[in-house]
C-alpha cells in the first residue's frame, strides 16, 4: 500500500491483547493506524485502561458510540474515510464479521476478515 495509507486493524482480541498484532504493528511503521470498533463508551474507557499497549500504537480511535452510525452502515465508513482525509483505496481494514469487511469492501476500502495476525500481511505487505 502507498505511503500515507492509513491501517485499521483490531489490537485486542477476545478482551485481551494479542502480542502478535502487537509485534506487527511495531514491525510495520509506514502508514498511519487506527481502531474503528463498534464499542461503547464503557468498553472505550475500560479497554483503553486496561490495555494500554494495545491502543498505543495508534493514532486514530474511532468507537461508533462517537460517530453517526455503527458496522456495518455504509455512513460510518464514509465518515471514517472523511476524518482520516485520505482516498478509500488508501484505507486497510480488518474485521473478523464478514458483513463488516463486505461493507468496507463496498466503500473502495482494502478489506480483510480477520482470524488470525497472519490475516493482516495483505494490508500490511
Amino acid at each position: 500500500m502507498p505511503a500515507g495509507t492509513s491501517v485499521l486493524i483490531p489490537p485486542v482480541q477476545r478482551v485481551r491483547s494479542d502480542p502478535d498484532v502487537i509485534g506487527l504493528l511495531a514491525r510495520h511503521r509506514g502508514g498511519r493506524r487506527g481502531v474503528f470498533t463498534n464499542n461503547g463508551p464503557l468498553e472505550e474507557e475500560v479497554l483503553i485502561r486496561l490495555y494500554p499497549d494495545a491502543f498505543g500504537p495508534f493514532e486514530h480511535l474511532f468507537f461508533c458510540w462517537r460517530l453517526t452510525a455503527s458496522k456495518p452502515d455504509p455512513a460510518v465508513y464514509r465518515q471514517v474515510t472523511d476524518l482520516l482525509a485520505v482516498p478509500p483505496g488508501q484505507i486497510g481494514f480488518a474485521d473478523d464479521s464478514a458483513g463488516n469487511v463486505e461493507a468496507a469492501l463496498a466503500c473502495g476500502w482494502n478489506a480483510v476478515r480477520y482470524r488470525s495476525p497472519g490475516d493482516l500481511d495483505a494490508l500490511t505487505g
